[in-house]
């Protein structure tokens, strides 16, 4: 039994979460009660179940609103309530590698976020995976919100794409990390997924779809337009402008003092060639 904890941890690590699910069936035949109460084993699950229900989310088009849209960047909404889903895509002239250094430096997302009041990071179980609070702005008369988030990258090898994955944590500790109680209303997001496809070497399309439950009985109409309008679509746009700056920023400064970590993400993504 002690074989498998130690090679699930290992994977996990390493962000290899596919081989760590095939070593968890392993577990869980030879060690059904043990693999059941494990918690990393429990959260791998999970993650693997997320990236197929994100790659599902991001493969259907049916019945989405469209909100917004320009030359580059599409917005749309389906649902109400609890079911309340955001959608955007956008094409652009960059290479994958940018994004990801924009994505990996959390603590620096409410620089160029429009909708993040903070992000502070709360711990870094692996490699590529982070904790985040976020602390969000909400159009009056809402008040402001906040979410608790396990976020993690999985390279999707046949789409030639990174799958960001993120969830909100409702437990009180997360694989020892302690969760932060809020002052405000938590909402939930379940998930939200960042597809970063690499159409060529220098051009990609990402795509967003988050279903998020912002603790309202009804979503007035205004929120709905904000969410879209607003929220999304200049949170793509600012992917893009950031992405445009990367050149000479702190972004490629912060790549260069961080070698190893950096040197892993060119390594991976170097297979997509």
């Amino acid at each position: 039994m002690e074989n498998y904890i130690s090679e699930i941890q290992s994977l996990f690590q390493q962000e290899r979460l596919r081989d760590a699910g095939s070593v968890i069936k392993r577990f869980e035949e030879d060690f059904p009660e043990e693999a059941k109460e494990n918690e990393l084993a429990r959260i791998i699950k999970q993650d693997l179940s997320l990236a197929d229900q994100c790659l599902h989310l991001l493969g259907d088009m049916d019945d989405w609103t469209l909100v917004k849209q320009s030359e580059n960047i599409a917005t749309f909404t389906k649902g109400n309530s609890s079911d309340f889903m955001v959608r955007a895509e956008m094409t652009m002239k960059h290479s994958i590698f940018p994004i990801l250094a924009l994505f990996s430096e959390c603590q620096l997302l409410n620089e160029w976020v429009p909708i993040l009041e903070d992000a502070k990071v709360i711990g870094s179980p692996s490699k590529f995976r982070r904790l985040i609070q976020y602390f969000l702005k909400m159009p009056w008369p809402i008040e402001n919100r906040d979410a608790v988030v396990s976020a993690v990258g999985i390279p999707i090898q046949e789409n030639r794409s990174i799958l960001i994955v993120l969830k909100s944590i409702d437990e009180n500790n997360y694989l020892s990390f302690p969760i932060p109680e809020t002052n405000s209303t938590r909402i939930d997001i379940n998930p939200a997924c960042l597809n970063i496809h690499q159409i060529e070497s220098n051009e990609v399309q990402i795509s967003l779809v988050a279903r998020v439950d912002v603790k309202l009985a009804l979503i007035p109409v205004a929120i709905v337009n904000y969410a879209a309008k607003h929220g999304v679509f200049y949170f793509m746009n600012a992917v893009k402008e950031m992405c445009d700056e990367y050149s000479g920023s702190k972004y490629e400064e912060l790549v260069r003092s961080k070698p190893e970590y950096y040197q892993e993400i060119r390594r991976r993504l170097s297979t997509f060639a």
